[in-house]
């Protein structure tokens, strides 16, 4: 969280509230990424024990 526009206390919140909800959507994402493409899993893996 490098800047933080919103202003007093009640902004600090919301702020830190939607990075929060950024970071589970990210995650979320790569969840479900991951579950619909496993075959770019296994490649990865293959590459990386070479």
């Amino acid at each position: 969280m490098v800047r933080n526009y919103l202003k007093g206390v009640v902004g600090d919140h919301i702020n830190l509230l939607m990075a929060a909800c950024a970071w589970n959507l990210n995650q979320w994402l790569l969840a479900i990424f991951w579950l619909l493409f496993p075959s770019l899993l296994e490649r990865n893996n293959q590459l990386i024990s070479r």
